[in-house]
C-alpha cells in the first residue's frame, strides 16, 4: 500500500510572476520574448483583466508591434476607463503611428484635462501639425500642472529643437536633466542641441557627462560622432567605431552615420563601403542607406549605379518621395533619357506624390484687383553663398517696392554671411527649415501670398510637396531646377525661347514664360581677379578645362573631349570640381581617361580652393573652356566668361541641354554653339588653334558681357516684374497675358527693348580699340616706327 505524503509537503505548480513589475523587468533586461510569453500567459488565464492587457499592449509594443499593442490597450481602456495612464499609452501609439487625430485628443483632455501626460502628447501632435499656438498652449498647462515632469520639458525641447529655436531647445533639456539626473538621454539632447548652435566644445562637454553615466551605452558614442562629424573627422569615426564595438547589433545604422561623416569629409569611395556594408546586413530595410549610396555615387560620377541605388531605394519604400525627386534630377544626366522618358517620370511623380495633396476647391481670399499692389514670395534651400542666390540677389535688391512686396521662405539649415545680406533687401523673411508643410503653407496662407516662386524643384532640401498643396493662388518655377516640375499644381515656369523652344511644351505641366534676352541675371563676383593674358603663352601648351560639376560629366561628352585633345597636339585637359579632393576619386577619374585614350600627364585635376577669389584665380589657366552635355553649366560658364575663357557649348532637347547656348547668344558668342558632337569638335579645336581669335575674345569678354542683357540687372527686374504682373492679370481673368507676343510687347511698352548703355557702350568699343591696336603692332614690319 502507498504511504500518504503529508500535505504539507506536497510542492504545488507556482504560478508564473506576470506582474508589471516583472514584465517590466524582463525588458529592461532586454528579454522581450520572456516578458512577451508571461504576458501571453496572463491575458489568456484572465482575459477580462484591464492589468493583464495593458501589459500585453507594452510588451508588443516594445517588441516593434504596436498596431497589435494598440489594440490591446484599447481593450484595456474598455475594461478600466478610469486609468488615465492607459490612455495615455493609447495616444502615444497612435501619435507614433501617425493616427492620432484632434478629436482623440480632445476627447482625451475633457476626461482628464489636468494629466500632465496627456496635455505634453496633445502639445506635442498640435506641434507636428503645425499648430504652434495650440502646441505652446498645451506645454505651458502641462508645465502649470507639474513644472517639474522631466518628460514635459524632454518634449518641449524637441519641440523647440524642430524649429531650429536650438539655445531654448537646450535649455528644456537641461531642465530635464536636472530633475532627472541619472538620465542620460537629457544630456544627449542638450549636448545635440548645442552642436546644433555651432558650439562643439559645449556639445562636447555634455555628450561626454552621458557617456560616464551610461559608459556601455552606443547612443552616447553615436551623438559624439555627430557632433565632430564636421569639425573632426577623425575623432567622429572613432567615437562611431566605439559605439560599434558596444552594439553590434545596432551596426546597420551606425555604419550610415559613419558613411555620413566619410562622405562629408570628402571619402567618398570609404562613405560607399561604409553604406553597401550598413545595406548588406539588412537588405530589406536598407532604403535610406541606398538613397545616400546614390549621393555618394553622384560624387563619384556613377550615374548608371545612381540610378540603380534609387530604384532599389523605392523598390524597398514605394513612397520614399525624395528618391523619386533624386531619379527626376539625375535623369538629366543620362544622355539616353529622351524627353518622352523624363515626361513620363514626371507625370507619375505628380499623379503619385503631388496630385493627392492638392484640394482644388480650396478658395484663395486674394482679391483679384489686376493693378494692386502683389504680395510675392521666394521660396529656396539656397539662400546663402550658392549660385541659385546669386542669379536670385538682383531680383530681391532692385524690386519695385511700391508694386511689390516681397517674403523669403528660407528652408536652409544654417544661414551665412551672404544670407544675412539678402534680409537686408526683402521685406519680410520667414525660415521655414523646422517646420512641417502643413505649418509652411498655413504660413503662407496667413502672409496672403498672391505669387509664390520656387527656387528649388527637385534639387536637394526642395519642398516640391509644399507647393503641391497650392499655398497661394499664383505658383511659378523659376531658375532651381533645369526642367518642368510635372506638378499640376505650379502654373508657370519662367524660361527663354532659345532653353525651351515652343515646340518643347508639351513636355510641361506649367505654362512657360519665356523673357526676352535669358531668364538669368549674373552678379560677378566684385573682387574678381584680373584677366591674364593667354595662358598658352605662360605654360607653353593650350589648356582646355572644364570647372562644372564632375557628375554632369557623361561618357559621351569625355569621350568626346578626348578627341578634342589629341586633335590639338600637347594640349591638356584640367579638371576642377567638388568631389575630385577624394584621392580615390582622382584616381577613377585618371583611369577613366586613360581608357579613353587620354595620356595620364595630360590630365589636371583641381582640388577645392579655400576662397572664391583663388577658384576664380584657376580660370587664368584655361584657354578653352569646354561646356557639359547633356547637362550644360550656368554658374561655370558665366564665371569662364567673366574670367575671359570662351566656353564652347553643344545642344540637346532639354533645357538641361540648352541653357549653354541661352547664355552664348545673350552676350553675342553664337558662333560657339554647336548644335552635333561633331560641331562641338570642330568649334573646340579651331579656337584652340586660332590664338588671335582668342586673344581678342579674352581682352573684350568683361566688357561684352557688361553690353549684354544677362548683366543689366533694372533691365532684368523690370522684365521679371512685367512677367509676374502678366500672370496676376491672367490670373485675374486676362487671358492671354503671359502669351509670348503679349509679354514681349507688355516688356516693350512697360520697359522698353533691351539698350546697351552708352557709357558701356564705349568701353567695348575702347576694348575693340586696344586690342586692334595691339594686333597693328604685333604685324607691324621690323624696322619701322
Amino acid at each position: 500500500m502507498a504511504k500518504k505524503i503529508p500535505v504539507a509537503s506536497v510542492k504545488k505548480n507556482k504560478k508564473p510572476d506576470a506582474s508589471p513589475a516583472q514584465i517590466d523587468r524582463l525588458v529592461k533586461q532586454g528579454d522581450l520574448n520572456g516578458a512577451l510569453a508571461l504576458a501571453q500567459t496572463a491575458v489568456l488565464s484572465a482575459p477580462n483583466s484591464a492589468t493583464a492587457n495593458n501589459n500585453l499592449g507594452f510588451v508588443l509594443a516594445q517588441c516593434g508591434r504596436a498596431a497589435e499593442g494598440l489594440s490591446y490597450y484599447e481593450r484595456a481602456a474598455q475594461l478600466d476607463p478610469s486609468d488615465p495612464e492607459t490612455l495615455n499609452s493609447i495616444l502615444r501609439l497612435r501619435f507614433d503611428l501617425k493616427t492620432l487625430t484632434d478629436a482623440v485628443v480632445a476627447s482625451a483632455l475633457a476626461r482628464f484635462p489636468r494629466h500632465v501626460k496627456l496635455l505634453t502628447l496633445a502639445a506635442s501632435h498640435y506641434g507636428r501639425e503645425g499648430d504652434r499656438e495650440k502646441s505652446e498652449q498645451y506645454f505651458k498647462q502641462a508645465l502649470a500642472v507639474n513644472e517639474k515632469s522631466a518628460e514635459t520639458h524632454y518634449h518641449y525641447g524637441q519641440l523647440l529643437r524642430l524649429r531650429k529655436s536650438n539655445a531654448a531647445a537646450a535649455e528644456q533639456f537641461l531642465r530635464a536633466h536636472e530633475l532627472e539626473p541619472q538620465t542620460p538621454r537629457y544630456l544627449l539632447e542638450t549636448a545635440l542641441a548645442y552642436s546644433l548652435c555651432g558650439n562643439t566644445q559645449l556639445a562636447d562637454d555634455y555628450a561626454q557627462k552621458a557617456a560616464k553615466l551610461a559608459p556601455k551605452d552606443y547612443h552616447c558614442y553615436a551623438v559624439l560622432g555627430h557632433i565632430w562629424a564636421k569639425a573632426d573627422v577623425t575623432k567622429a569615426l572613432f567615437y562611431f567605431d566605439h559605439a560599434l564595438e558596444l552594439a553590434p547589433d545596432t551596426a546597420n545604422e551606425i555604419y550610415g552615420f559613419k558613411a555620413l561623416a566619410l562622405e562629408t569629409a570628402g571619402k567618398f569611395e570609404e562613405a560607399e563601403a561604409c553604406f553597401r556594408q550598413s545595406i548588406a546586413r539588412d537588405p530589406t530595410g536598407a532604403a535610406n542607406h541606398t538613397m545616400n549610396l546614390a549621393n555618394v555615387l553622384v560624387k563619384q560620377a556613377r550615374i548608371p549605379e545612381v540610378m540603380e541605388a534609387l530604384a532599389q531605394t523605392l523598390r524597398l519604400d514605394p513612397q520614399h518621395s525624395l528618391a523619386m525627386n533624386n531619379i527626376l534630377l539625375y535623369a538629366h544626366y543620362a544622355p539616353t533619357a529622351s524627353r518622352e522618358d523624363l515626361w513620363t517620370l514626371f507625370r507619375d511623380y505628380d499623379r503619385k506624390f503631388a496630385a493627392p495633396l492638392w484640394n482644388k476647391n480650396r478658395v484663395f481670399p486674394n482679391v483679384r484687383d489686376p493693378r494692386r499692389k502683389l504680395r510675392v514670395g521666394f521660396m529656396s534651400a539656397d539662400l546663402r553663398t550658392h549660385s541659385v542666390a546669386f542669379f536670385t540677389e538682383p531680383v530681391l535688391r532692385a524690386h519695385d517696392r511700391e508694386q511689390f512686396e516681397f517674403f523669403a521662405y528660407a528652408n536652409q539649415a544654417r544661414n551665412d554671411q551672404y544670407t544675412e545680406l539678402l534680409k537686408t533687401y526683402v521685406e519680410n523673411w520667414r525660415d521655414i527649415f523646422s517646420i512641417s508643410d502643413a505649418e509652411a503653407e498655413k504660413l503662407i496662407r496667413d502672409d496672403q501670398i498672391d505669387i509664390l516662386i520656387d527656387l528649388t524643384g527637385h534639387t536637394a532640401n526642395n519642398r516640391i510637396l509644399l507647393f503641391a498643396r497650392k499655398p497661394a493662388p499664383v505658383q511659378v518655377e523659376w531658375l532651381g531646377f533645369p526642367d518642368t516640375t510635372g506638378l499640376s499644381a505650379m502654373d508657370y515656369r519662367i524660361a527663354d525661347e532659345f532653353t525651351d523652344p515652343p515646340r518643347c511644351d508639351r513636355f510641361s505641366s506649367e505654362k512657360v514664360v519665356r523673357l526676352p534676352g535669358g531668364f538669368h541675371c549674373y552678379c560677378p563676383f566684385p573682387n574678381a581677379p584680373g584677366i591674364v593674358p593667354l595662358p598658352k603663352l605662360k605654360n607653353g601648351y593650350l589648356t582646355f578645362g572644364s570647372f562644372n560639376n564632375y557628375a554632369k560629366t557623361s561618357t559621351e561628352i569625355a569621350a568626346l573631349w578626348v578627341e578634342i585633345l589629341n586633335a590639338v597636339p600637347d594640349s591638356k585637359l584640367y579638371l576642377k570640381s567638388h568631389g575630385l579632393d577624394d584621392a580615390a576619386v582622382q584616381a577613377r577619374v585618371r583611369e577613366r581617361f586613360a581608357k579613353l585614350g587620354l595620356a595620364p600627364e595630360r590630365l589636371l585635376i583641381e582640388t577645392r580652393k579655400s576662397s572664391i577669389y583663388a577658384h576664380y584665380m584657376c580660370y587664368n589657366q584655361i584657354d578653352v573652356a569646354l561646356d557639359t552635355w547633356p547637362y550644360n553649366g550656368t554658374t561655370t560658364t558665366f564665371e569662364a566668361l567673366w574670367m575671359g575663357a570662351p566656353v564652347v557649348t553643344l545642344t540637346g532637347e532639354t533645357h538641361a541641354s540648352r541653357v549653354g547656348a541661352s547664355l552664348l547668344v545673350n552676350c553675342g558668342l553664337e558662333a560657339l554653339i554647336a548644335q552635333s558632337p561633331a560641331e562641338y569638335a570642330q568649334k573646340a579645336v579651331g579656337l584652340a588653334n586660332n590664338d588671335l581669335e582668342r586673344a581678342k575674345l579674352r581682352a573684350t569678354m568683361r566688357e561684352r558681357l557688361w553690353c549684354s542683357p544677362l548683366l543689366s540687372e533694372s533691365w532684368f527686374v523690370k522684365k521679371f516684374e512685367t512677367a509676374l504682373r502678366a500672370m496676376w492679370r491672367e490670373y485675374c481673368g486676362e487671358t492671354g497675358a503671359t502669351d509670348q507676343a503679349n509679354l514681349y510687347a507688355a516688356i516693350t511698352n512697360e520697359v522698353g527693348a533691351y539698350q546697351v548703355p552708352d557709357a558701356r557702350r564705349r568701353d567695348l568699343e575702347a576694348a575693340y580699340q586696344r586690342i586692334n591696336e595691339m594686333i597693328a603692332q604685333a604685324v607691324e614690319p621690323a624696322g619701322q616706327s
